[in-house]
């Protein structure tokens, strides 16, 4: 086991190359931290904005060639540049609104839009080149909503070229290449296959009335498996277990079968954040520490 103090909480992860960690903070979305994956050296980057200043719900994606991209929305706009350059360039979307983008590319985005001729968000690939999406879609199926029923997490390895979305409101997810196909659809271990939904309707307006069940949180996709932060308490498992763990299930990518699970405990006080995968290392954010740990692995599922 290893960590480093970071300068602050509040970071996620952003990006992962061969040997490189990038972490990007939520309320400075100017702000990039590159770190080595055995914990020697960590460099900082203030990014400088072009003429967009203020952003609303910004997300930022780095590639493993470090060109980075911060994705808002609201405005919308994407601007996109590479570290070494510090400064970067805005890119207009004409009016193209959406909730969630993912760098697939140093020039194709993936992004969330609501499809009105489906009623439902939907995923894209947006080329910043020809400023083109593609014909094919990732429509997450519904369940009697086309917004909150199929709303969830993705994680994407660059290496494998697949993306894997999982739902947040039942025990479900999907695996996707790069062209957005769906190769492959399972279930978690959960017994919740629909979701528990109360929502009010005022015109075209939507909104959660109550908290729902959440089944599945953050998710990781490495190589061949799957990792689910599990948001559902287990019959075998302890009361208090979660009160200062994180319980991370694993799954095949490959036949969507259960393999084993992985308890996070709270690291110097802090719980886990937010997490990735590099082969058998489990590298995760607990609050202001970045650690280090590795990975048990069952018998059967050793490479």
């Amino acid at each position: 086991m290893r960590d480093i103090a970071l300068p602050g909480k509040n970071f996620y992860f952003s990006g992962i190359a061969d040997d490189i960690i990038f972490l990007s903070h939520k309320s400075s979305p100017n702000r990039v931290l590159e770190v080595d994956t055995i914990f020697t050296k960590t460099i900082s980057y203030s990014l400088l904005f072009g003429e967009t200043k203020n952003l609303y719900a910004p997300e930022m994606s780095v590639t493993a060639t470090r060109n980075v991209f911060i994705m808002d929305g609201l405005m919308p706009a994407i601007m996109h540049g590479h570290l070494s350059d510090s400064s970067l360039m805005t890119v207009s979307l004409d009016k193209l609104y959406f909730q969630k983008g993912l760098a697939l590319s140093d020039a194709s985005l993936m992004l969330q839009v609501f499809d009105s001729t489906r009623r439902q968000n939907v995923f894209i690939k947006y080329n910043l080149l020809t400023k083109h999406t593609s014909r094919y879609i990732y429509a997450p199926t519904t369940y009697g909503d086309g917004v909150f029923s199929i709303d969830g997490t993705i994680s994407f390895d660059e290496k494998a070229h697949q993306l894997a979305y999982v739902y947040f409101f039942r025990n479900r997810f999907d695996i996707l290449d790069t062209n957005l196909h769906v190769i492959g659809t399972s279930q978690t271990i959960d017994t919740v296959s629909h979701p528990v939904l109360s929502i009010n309707t005022f015109g075209n307006k939507r909104t959660l009335t109550s908290t729902p069940l959440l089944v599945n949180k953050g998710c990781c996709i490495s190589g061949n498996r799957l990792y689910i932060i599990s948001g559902i308490t287990a019959k075998n498992e302890l009361k208090d277990l979660r009160e200062n763990c994180t319980v991370i299930d694993i799954y095949s990518v490959i036949t969507g079968a259960y393999i084993q699970s992985l308890y996070a405990y709270d690291f110097r006080d802090q719980p886990l954040s937010d997490f990735k995968v590099i082969g058998d290392q489990f590298i995760g954010i607990f609050g202001n520490y970045l650690a280090k740990f590795a990975i048990k692995r069952v018998r059967s599922d050793k490479d």
